[in-house]
């Protein structure tokens, strides 16, 4: 037998053991003491079982499948996983201790499948607890240990996608290592695009609106203008032939917005007092690939090491400082502004808590370009210099307010993921005589 075939062999083995023990656990009744589900999305619930005081995740059920597989056993040691689906490089300066417990498997402490989205979920595993874990109702027995969580994604098959890894900068990783899982199941660059705590990657404003309606704080009569504002699909369309054009094209290609008038009436009136800029601004993942001048980066942090030039907000004057190791990009030049977060304490500390710009040139940027942009281009609150009004001739240009977005306006839209507008459109006297508006007036 081939290593084709038996890798074959293997999958279809894998298939029938998680449909036999679906089978198995459909016989059980979890509604029982001692257990319960927990809904994750996408088809996909969790059976935690209570072990020591503790809810624990012992079975993943993929109702849409008819498949079931052991997360972990009773001795909480994972059972699907194994020592090759972690990424020891990212240990290597973690303590023996830790190292030790991850050999052995071991999740005795908060471990978590989270939510699934396009069939990726992110996994939680944390190897040493914060000393306060260890803490009594008294307030004693705490100790000075540090947390230690390592993080992974998988399918629905439960397949390893990105392999569980040490992370240093937070969220910006976890968005990263996201967008790598979503890849490899062929998950398409998102066509929406706009900053949500949530998460504002979506496929389409029909994914954007059946996800962020069911959660808190998710969807709010706001939210569409929000997404209209960030994405140069609507922005162009809107530009070209109005407001109710605008709703006519969301409303065609949409159409299941249509139950949520509240948030198309405040589009459109939103839209009456909108000064629309005639360029473009399109909001990206931080992650995302973007073409600047004719270059191409590799998300933000590809950005940041060819910066040549920093300026630093200092009262009402910028300090520029120039980057000698800076990395060349072709006939592309970096420049950057920044202005730290407010800060009451040491725990917003660094480079990765402000808020910055970027111009780009096709000549080297001098300290008299940064002041001359910096004084030419209106700030908004956050330090934003991504406005409707910004001087044609100061762009592109680019903000970031130290989350998982950012804002790039110029002339072009980089990414070309959007279809182009259709020449034969309605005007917006057209559309107003049209009956499919004469509710939503």
């Amino acid at each position: 037998m081939n290593i084709w075939n038996k890798q074959c062999a293997g999958k279809v083995q894998r298939e029938h053991n998680a449909m036999r023990l679906y089978s198995e656990l459909s016989k059980i009744d979890f509604t029982k003491y001692g257990y319960r589900t927990e809904d994750k999305g996408d088809d996909i619930y969790i059976i935690q079982q209570s072990i020591g005081g503790w809810w624990k995740q012992r079975y993943l059920i993929d109702k849409r499948r008819h498949c079931a597989y052991e997360i972990m056993d009773s001795g909480m040691n994972f059972v699907h996983f194994t020592a090759d689906d972690i990424d020891w490089d990212s240990l290597k300066n973690l303590s023996d201790r830790v190292k030790m417990r991850a050999r052995n498997l071991s999740v005795i402490y908060p471990t978590f499948v989270g939510s699934f989205q396009y069939d990726v979920a992110e996994v939680s595993w944390q190897l040493n607890p914060d000393g306060r874990y260890f803490m009594d109702s008294d307030g004693y027995g705490m100790t000075d240990d540090e947390e230690v969580t390592l993080y992974g994604f998988i399918d629905r098959e439960m397949n390893v996608l990105v392999k569980f890894q040490f992370i240093e900068n937070g969220s910006r990783d976890l968005n990263r290592l996201r967008r790598e899982a979503e890849a490899k199941k062929g998950i398409a660059t998102s066509k929406i695009c706009f900053p949500h705590p949530i998460r504002g990657d979506f496929e389409s404003l029909q994914d954007a609106y059946d996800m962020l309606y069911r959660r808190a704080f998710g969807w709010n009569d706001n939210t569409l203008f929000e997404i209209v504002r960030c994405n140069t699909r609507f922005r162009n369309h809107f530009r070209k032939y109005g407001s109710y054009a605008l709703m006519a094209m969301i409303l065609q290609d949409e159409c299941l917005l249509t139950m949520n008038k509240a948030s198309m009436t405040h589009l459109l009136k939103a839209a009456i007092h909108w000064p629309i800029a005639p360029y473009d601004i399109q909001c990206y993942n931080v992650c995302d690939r973007i073409t600047v001048l004719g270059h191409t980066f590799n998300g933000l942090e590809d950005i940041n090491r060819h910066v040549e030039i920093v300026g630093s907000k200092q009262s009402e004057t910028l300090h520029c400082t120039p980057i000698k190791d800076a990395l060349q990009g072709g006939d592309v030049h970096v420049g950057k502004f920044y202005e730290p977060y407010p800060r009451y304490d040491n725990s917003n500390c660094g480079e990765k808590y402000c808020f910055v710009n970027y111009i780009f040139r096709t000549e080297p940027i001098t300290e008299t370009d940064m002041v001359n942009a910096y004084d030419s281009i209106r700030c908004g609150s956050n330090f934003c210099m991504v406005s409707e009004e910004i001087p044609t001739e100061l762009l592109p240009l680019l903000y970031c307010n130290g989350g998982n977005y950012m804002f790039y306006a110029s002339w072009n839209d980089a990414r070309g993921l959007f279809d182009a507008v259709d020449e034969q459109q309605d005007t917006d006297d057209d559309i107003k005589k049209k009956s499919m508006f004469t509710a939503s007036k």
